[in-house]
């Protein structure tokens, strides 16, 4: 939601008053909403004295199945981040649309996101393959930003709706993943996924250097089938053997007791 704010109505405020007034008052809403959460939001007095140990941090950082997943989120990471840095300039430099409606054609990356990430953590829950459905979701993200290689601007939306659907499956089964396949202790599941999301956010370091000067020096095409082939090249972690059990074997099991009847 906020990412439909801030990418259509900045437009707007931006073309207003300048760039400046537009990032002062994002960083003012920004500590707003930081003293509303400290004032507000309850600490958490039933996990005051836990402390994350030496052993539980080398867990996290060395499970093969979260630098795996965190890997093949970068695919994800990448597309999201190229359509949401350029997309909208890319219409007005490109096609000639205004401010405000190149704003609301980016703002269908986040719109439809709220709902896929609802369907694929639906997805997820009912078949637990976050391997399989990481590697559909990949794959359909190169193929989604590489659509916007045609200059059309039919393309261009087409693009920006796929690569919203995707990306909200993608981070759902992702962070999910995370929390399933970590088998340090339960207080340890943000760790896992923070992990995690720290892998995947090098997806929005890298990529709109490359998309740039790509965009510069051959032309928005070029950058937009570079950035597909960089989507897809952290694909392949996935071709990994098969996915192994969740880390949900750290919780104790007991079996039934035996009772003989005389």
């Amino acid at each position: 939601v906020g990412g439909i704010f801030a990418l259509l109505v900045w437009a707007i405020i931006a073309a207003e008053t300048g760039w400046r007034p537009s990032v002062e008052l994002s960083g003012a809403m920004g500590v707003v909403s930081g003293v509303m959460v400290a004032a507000v939001v309850s600490p958490d007095l039933e996990h005051r004295g836990f402390k994350v140990t030496s052993d539980q941090l080398r867990r996290v950082l060395a499970d093969r199945r979260l630098v795996i997943v965190g890997t093949a989120m970068l695919t994800v990471g990448i597309g999201n981040s190229l359509v949401l840095s350029f997309i909208e300039y890319y219409m007005i430099a490109s096609f000639g649309v205004s401010a405000p409606v190149a704003g609301g054609i980016a703002i269908l990356v986040v719109v439809v996101e709220i709902f896929s990430a609802l369907y694929g953590g639906r997805v997820y829950d009912r078949s637990k393959k976050a391997r399989k459905l990481l590697l559909v979701s990949n794959l359909v993200m190169g193929a989604s930003v590489a659509v916007c290689a045609y200059p059309s601007i039919y393309a261009a939306v087409l693009c920006t709706l796929l690569v919203g659907f995707i990306s909200g499956v993608g981070f759902t089964v992702g962070f999910a993943a995370a929390r399933d396949y970590n088998t340090a202790a339960k207080q340890s599941e943000g760790l896992a996924i923070a992990w995690e999301n720290g892998i995947s956010l090098f997806g929005a370091f890298f990529p709109p250097v490359v998309f740039s000067y790509v965009a510069d020096t051959a032309g928005y095409p070029y950058a937009w089938l570079a950035g597909a082939a960089m989507a897809l090249a952290f694909t392949a972690p996935l071709a990994s053997p098969p996915e192994p059990q969740s880390g949900l074997s750290r919780v104790p099991t007991c079996s039934a007791p035996s009772v003989t009847l005389t």
